[in-house]
């Protein structure tokens, strides 16, 4: 794997929740020298690519482990979903009927799947909001190079004030939205990373790509609309990483919950 030779998905998802762990029905049985599992796993990236996936079970007596089920041993069926945007992942389901796993696959000790859990997401949430990042500013580089070939009524676009404040207030939103990612990547790279920071990035992040991809394609007007056009493109991808990023809900829950406490506290 790490010559890229071969390549492993997570797939820890049962539901649209990831962190509902209590919809995780997925089973590890000890049988011989390693486990059996059975279960089904949704919403995994890369999956008609992968060689092997990291598969969040539940044993019997130690709780929830993470194991490396590799496709060539059998018993895992894959069902390919199609979706709007971020078309060049494959995305699918995963049915592990009786799957076979030698003890040696499995990621560090019994019962510590919740902990590898919670740092994917962190690591992931990271890596959405960089990833959201950078096709905001994708989104404005096309929309300037676009306003400066396109005429109407004999001018360039990018000479209408209106347009010029449309760039500026996108340009304006990127730049926030890049200092939280470089905030939120330097508190990783110095061991920590707040939980209530990371959902307040990922929410203000994800709200900017929104807006900056959405401003874009009113600039290009019907062209916008058009397959051929990049940002066609970046629309339809756009609203699938608002979506990996998190709902708004969701991540307002996280951020009230750092701030206030439990609601049900007296």
């Amino acid at each position: 794997m790490a010559k890229g030779k071969k390549r492993l998905s997570v797939a820890f998802a049962e539901s649209e929740d990831e962190r509902d762990l209590s919809s995780i029905l997925t089973t590890a049985e000890k049988k011989g020298e390693g486990y059996l599992i059975h279960g089904r796993k949704q919403f995994v990236l890369n999956v008609s690519l992968s060689n092997a996936f990291i598969i969040l079970c539940k044993e019997a007596k130690e709780g929830w482990t993470t194991l490396i089920a590799e496709r060539g041993n059998g018993g895992i069926e894959i069902h390919p979903i199609e979706k709007m945007g971020l078309r060049m992942v494959p995305f699918g389901d995963l049915y592990l009927k009786g799957v076979r796993v030698p003890f040696e696959n499995r990621v560090g000790g019994e019962g510590e799947g919740i902990a590898h859990v919670n740092h994917y997401h962190k690591v992931m949430g990271l890596r959405s909001i960089a990833q959201a990042l950078g096709m905001a500013q994708g989104a404005l580089d096309r929309t300037i190079k676009y306003s400066k070939q396109r005429e109407q009524f004999g001018r360039k676009l990018s000479q209408f004030q209106v347009i010029q404040h449309k760039v500026a207030d996108m340009a304006v939103s990127i730049e926030v939205a890049r200092w939280f990612t470089y905030k939120l990547a330097t508190e990783y790279d110095q061991g920590g990373m707040d939980s209530g920071f990371l959902s307040m990035a990922q929410l203000d992040v994800g709200r900017k790509l929104i807006s900056v991809v959405d401003e874009a394609v009113q600039i290009f007007g019907g062209y916008g609309y058009m397959a051929d056009e990049a940002i066609e493109h970046y629309f339809r991808d756009a609203w699938a990483m608002a979506v990996e990023l998190g709902t708004e809900d969701e991540l307002k829950d996280v951020i009230a919950y750092g701030l206030l406490g439990s609601l049900g506290e007296k």
